[in-house]
C-alpha cells in the first residue's frame, strides 16, 4: 500500500504541473466529429452511462464500415443516428440533380446539412465514383486480397490503489471482503481486426474488467468476454451479412432495438427515422447483443428483406427455487463467487424478420411500409414476481406486468409517409399476450428556418418486447403514454434556438412509485457559433411524481430537477478550448443543490504528437444532485462519469504516431474528494479520498 501510495502521491504532483503548463492550450482536431455530436446528445439528456457507453460502440462501428455516398439507399442512410428523412432525400435529390459527389464537402450545399452536420456525417460517408465489376469477382477480387489492413489494439488500465475486495488488501485492516474479486486489479483487452476496404471485415475481441480472473477461476479461455464477427457488405444482393456477434433494430424499436436509443434533446433532429440495420458488436463489454447469423438481402430494388438467427448463453439471477429467473442481466461482471455463479446460467435463442417496401425517390409523395416479427424462447422460465411462498411478492409488484414464461414474440408494423414539408411516420406493435404498443411522429418543416416536431406514443402496462426500445420517458417500451412537443428555429444561420416539452403518464406502479403517476420535462437549448467559437445556454426542467412517506403514509409528490448549463468553445485547426459550467436543484421533501465547473483543452502538432487535459471542480449536496461529466480516454472506451459530495477531477493524456503503422496512448485520471474518506462501498470501497488510474494503449496497424 505504502508504494501504491507514493506512485498516487508523485501521480498528483506531475499532473498538477502539466495542467498549468496546458491551461492555455487547446482541444485538438484529433477527436472525431462523432464523438462531439454524440457528447451534445448525452449532455442534454438524461441517458446513463450505460446508454452512452453502447451508443458510443455503435457509432464507432459505423465509423469503421462507413457508405459511399453514391451508392447509398434509404435504408443505408437510416443506419446513421441523426439522419431523418428530410437530409437522407435532399442528399438523394442533390446526387439525382447533378450527379455523383466528388467530395464530401459538397454537402454543404444542401440546405438541410450544415457544416456542423457536414463533418459528423463525413465520418460515416466515403466519395467512390467506381464501376464496372463488383468487388467479389475475380478480378477484383485479387485487388481487395492485396489490399488487407491488419490492426490491433492492446490495452490496459492500471490503479495505484486497492479496493476492498482485492486481494492484495490484508483482512487484517477489519476489511470482511479481503479476498472476494477472483481475479487481480488490473483492467485490460485485446482486439484485432481484419480489413479488406469497406467490404469484407474481421474483428476479434477479448477483455476483462477489473478484478475479473484471467486463465483462472471460471475464465479457463483466458478473458471473461469475447466478441467476434465477420462482415460482408454489398455482396450481390446481399447488402450486408454478419457471422457472430451483432446488433439490430426494426423500425422505431417498438419489437427490436439492441443498439441505443435517441433522447428527448436529440429526438429534435431524428424525428421520423425508422431504422432496420444490422451492426456488429465488437466490443470488451457483455452488453445486449446477438450470437448468430444476420442478413440484409434486395429481394427487389424497392423490397428489403432483413432476418437473423441468435443462441447464446446469458447471465440472469435466479428465484429463491434455483430454477426460474428473477431477471436477466445484459451488462454483468464476473469478479466473485457469487457473480460467477449467474455467469451463462440461461440459454437465450432468438429469430426475427422484417420486409421493408420504399417507394420512389422520385414521387412527390414518397412512403416506406415495413412488417416485422421478434421471437425470443429460454430453455429457463421468466418469473421477475416471485416470492419465497410461490406467490407475487409485494416488493415486485411493480413488475406483475413484466415477461412471464418461456416464449415471447412481437408483431410489428412501421410505416412513414413523406412529401416536401410533412413528414409522418410511426410503429405499431402486439406482443403475445394481445397488448399494443404505438409509436407515431410528425415533423412539419414550415420554412427553412424553422421546424416543428411531435411525438405521440401509447405503451400499455400489458405490453413488453424483450428486446424492445424506443423513445421513452421511462425505461423501455411499457406502462407510458405521452406528447412530446418541439421546436427548431434559425433566426440566423449562426444562431439556433430549440426546445421541447414532453408530459407522460404512466398508469401502473413504477420502481419506488405505489401508484398511478405522472411527469413533466421541459428544455430550451440556444446556440450561437461564429468563425472558431460555439456558444450554448441550456435550461432544463424535469418533474416526476414519487412516493414521499409522511407520518408512516405514502402519497405521491412531485420531485423536480433544474439544470442550467452553459458551455463556450474555440477550435480551430490544431487547437480547441472547451469551459463548461453547470448547476442544478433538486427539490423533493428536502431541496438540495449541486454545480459542476470544467475545462477541457488538447493540442496536436507535427501531425504526431497529442496532449489532452481536463479539469474539474464539482460540489453537491447529495448523491440526487449529482453532476455529469465528459473526458476523453483511449480508443474504443468512453467515459461518462457522475460525482458527487465536493471534489476534483483531472485528467491528463498523451498521443504519439511513433510511425505511420503504430501509435502509443497514455492517461493518467485522478479523482480527489474533500469530504469523504471512503469511496465507493461494498467490495468496491476505495479507503482512501482519491483515486489514480493509468492508461495505456498500444495500436499497430499492418
Amino acid at each position: 500500500m505504502t508504494i501504491l501510495h507514493n506512485i498516487s502521491r508523485y501521480l498528483n504532483i506531475a499532473l498538477t504541473i502539466l495542467l498549468l503548463q496546458f491551461a492555455h492550450c487547446a482541444l485538438a482536431a484529433d477527436t472525431a466529429p462523432w464523438e462531439e455530436y454524440l457528447h451534445d446528445m448525452f449532455e442534454n439528456s438524461d441517458e446513463g452511462a450505460a446508454d452512452y457507453e453502447a451508443a458510443f460502440e455503435q457509432l464507432t462501428e459505423l465509423a469503421q464500415c462507413p457508405l459511399n455516398i453514391n451508392k447509398a439507399e434509404v435504408a443505408d442512410f437510416l443506419q446513421i443516428p441523426g439522419m431523418n428523412l428530410n437530409i437522407i432525400n435532399d442528399i438523394l435529390e442533390y446526387r439525382e440533380r447533378y450527379g455523383n459527389f466528388k467530395t464530401l464537402s459538397e454537402m454543404v450545399l444542401i440546405p438541410s446539412v450544415d457544416e456542423r452536420l457536414q463533418r459528423y456525417l463525413s465520418c460515416f460517408l466515403y466519395v467512390e465514383n467506381t464501376q464496372g465489376e463488383p468487388w467479389y469477382s475475380k478480378k477484383q477480387l485479387k485487388k481487395s486480397l492485396s489490399s488487407l489492413q491488419h490492426t490491433v489494439i492492446a490495452t490496459v488500465t492500471i490503479p495505484t490503489y486497492y479496493r476492498a475486495g482485492d486481494r492484495g488488501l490484508a483482512a487484517a485492516t477489519g476489511n470482511k471482503y479481503a479476498g472476494a474479486f477472483l481475479g487481480d486489479p488490473l483492467k485490460h483487452s485485446l482486439r484485432y481486426q481484419l480489413k479488406s476496404r469497406n467490404n469484407v471485415t474481421f474483428n476479434l475481441t477479448g477483455g476483462k474488467t477489473a478484478a475479473e480472473p484471467f486463465f483462472s477461476k471460471g475464465n479457463t479461455l483466458g478473458y471473461d468476454t469475447y466478441s467476434f464477427n465477420l462482415i460482408f457488405n454489398n455482396l450481390g444482393r446481399f447488402r450486408r451479412i454478419i457471422i457472430g456477434h451483432f446488433r439490430a433494430q426494426y423500425g422505431m424499436g417498438l419489437s427490436l432495438n439492441t443498439a441505443f436509443t435517441m433522447g428527448k434533446q436529440s429526438m429534435l433532429s431524428s424525428v421520423g427515422r425508422l431504422t432496420n440495420a444490422f451492426t456488429p458488436h465488437s466490443s470488451a463489454g457483455d452488453s445486449k447483443h446477438f450470437q448468430g447469423v444476420a442478413v440484409s438481402y434486395d429481394l427487389s430494388p424497392r423490397l428489403q428483406l432483413s432476418s437473423f438467427v441468435s443462441c447464446q448463453y446469458v447471465d440472469a439471477t435466479l428465484c429463491a427455487d434455483t430454477i426460474t429467473v428473477s431477471s436477466l442481466l445484459y451488462s454483468p461482471q464476473h469478479r466473485t463467487i457469487a457473480e460467477m455463479k449467474r455467469k451463462h446460467n440461461t440459454v437465450q435463442t432468438d429469430v426475427g424478420v422484417h420486409l421493408r417496401h420504399t417507394s420512389s425517390v422520385a414521387r412527390k409523395t414518397q412512403w416506406l411500409l415495413g412488417l416485422s416479427l421478434v421471437g425470443t424462447t429460454f430453455n429457463r422460465t421468466l418469473n421477475p414476481t416471485y416470492g419465497k411462498a410461490d406467490t407475487i411478492s409485494s416488493s415486485r409488484l411493480y413488475r406483475l406486468y413484466n415477461p412471464h414464461g418461456r416464449s415471447f414474440y412481437n408483431v410489428a408494423v412501421d410505416y412513414t409517409l413523406r412529401n416536401r414539408t410533412v413528414t409522418l411516420s410511426g410503429e405499431t406493435a402486439i406482443n403475445d399476450k394481445g397488448a399494443v404498443a404505438t409509436l407515431n411522429t410528425a415533423l412539419w418543416r414550415i420554412r427553412e428556418d424553422l421546424s416543428l416536431s411531435l411525438v405521440q406514443r401509447y405503451y400499455s402496462y400489458r405490453y413488453y418486447a424483450i428486446h424492445g426500445s424506443a423513445f421513452s420517458s421511462g425505461s423501455g417500451v411499457q406502462n407510458e403514454s405521452g406528447i412530446y412537443l418541439a421546436a427548431q428555429y434559425h433566426p440566423l444561420n449562426s444562431f439556433t434556438i430549440e426546445g421541447y416539452t414532453d408530459i407522460a403518464y404512466y398508469p401502473w406502479l413504477k420502481y419506488r412509485i405505489s401508484g398511478s403517476s405522472y411527469s413533466w420535462d421541459n428544455c430550451i437549448t440556444a446556440t450561437y457559433s461564429q468563425r472558431k467559437w460555439t456558444f450554448s445556454l441550456r435550461y432544463r426542467a424535469n418533474s416526476r411524481q414519487r412516493d414521499l412517506t409522511i407520518d408512516g403514509r405514502k402519497q405521491m409528490a412531485w420531485r423536480t430537477d433544474q439544470r442550467l448549463r452553459t458551455i463556450a468553445v474555440y477550435n480551430s485547426e490544431h487547437l480547441m478550448l472547451k469551459t463548461q459550467a453547470e448547476v442544478c436543484r433538486l427539490s423533493f421533501d428536502s431541496s438540495s443543490a449541486g454545480f459542476i465547473i470544467s475545462q477541457q483543452a488538447e493540442y496536436s502538432f507535427l501531425e504526431r504528437f497529442n496532449a489532452y487535459v481536463m479539469a474539474a471542480y464539482f460540489a453537491t449536496d447529495d448523491y440526487d444532485s449529482r453532476m455529469y461529466a465528459h473526458e476523453r480516454t483511449t480508443l474504443y472506451s468512453s467515459t461518462l462519469s457522475s460525482y458527487y459530495g465536493k471534489g476534483i477531477r483531472i485528467a491528463l493524456m498523451f498521443r504519439y504516431n511513433i510511425t505511420e503503422r503504430l501509435m502509443a496512448m497514455v492517461k493518467a485520471g485522478h479523482t480527489r474528494y474533500f469530504n469523504r474518506n471512503t469511496i465507493s462501498s461494498g467490495e468496491r470501497t476505495i479507503f482512501s479520498n482519491r483515486q489514480t488510474d493509468i492508461d495505456l494503449q498500444l495500436k499497430f496497424r499492418f
